[in-house]
């Protein structure tokens, strides 16, 4: 005679798909989508400058499980110079984070958790809505004072906008991009 299903049974099997499903709700609001390596740097947002800047939200793998990301605007002018704002370093996943004009010349304002986050400008670089946080600068990526990795996706379009081929991950040299000489 076959086992029968008790009510026993059930409310166990029920408490652990419920601790499934919360497992993977706390590691989606933590890490972003679990589809996704969330050790790679992502593109969460970017946006066309009125002055043919290419801007680009992202998002880098911290190492901290706890706040796992650091947050940077990368700036690709229509000169090929490369700037970085860095927003901070202990971030979860920033969720829905899309750019949008703003009234300033030269502007986007950051909406990231379904709110604006502040305004990031040429000139001024990323300025908060929230009055404690402070104003983050521009920097210029010159290899020397600023020198941090450039995520693939900025490479790639530098070099399709110049008409090149974008290069592989893990390019001949096997060095993450840094600066283009």
């Amino acid at each position: 005679m076959a086992d029968k299903i008790t009510f026993k049974s059930v409310p166990a099997a029920g408490c652990a798909a419920l601790a499934v499903c919360a497992g993977l709700a706390i590691y989606s609001c933590q890490f972003g989508p679990f589809w996704t390596n969330a050790t790679k740097d992502r593109l969460l947002a970017s946006a066309v400058l009125s002055n043919g800047s290419e801007l680009f939200l992202s998002e880098h793998w911290a190492g901290n499980l706890v706040e796992p990301y650091a947050v940077r605007f990368y700036r690709l002018d229509r000169d090929d110079k490369i700037y970085v704002c860095f927003l901070g370093d202990e971030y979860s996943h920033w969720w829905g984070s899309k750019l949008t004009p703003s009234r300033e010349f030269n502007a986007v304002n950051l909406i990231a958790f379904g709110e604006t986050q502040g305004t990031y400008s040429v000139s001024n670089g990323f300025v908060w809505f929230d009055s404690n946080k402070t104003t983050r600068t521009n920097w210029f990526i010159d290899g020397v004072r600023v020198n941090t990795d450039i995520p693939e996706f900025v490479m790639s379009r530098m070099h399709i906008r110049n008409g090149e081929k974008a290069p592989r991950s893990g390019a001949a040299t096997g060095d993450s991009p840094k600066t283009r000489e």
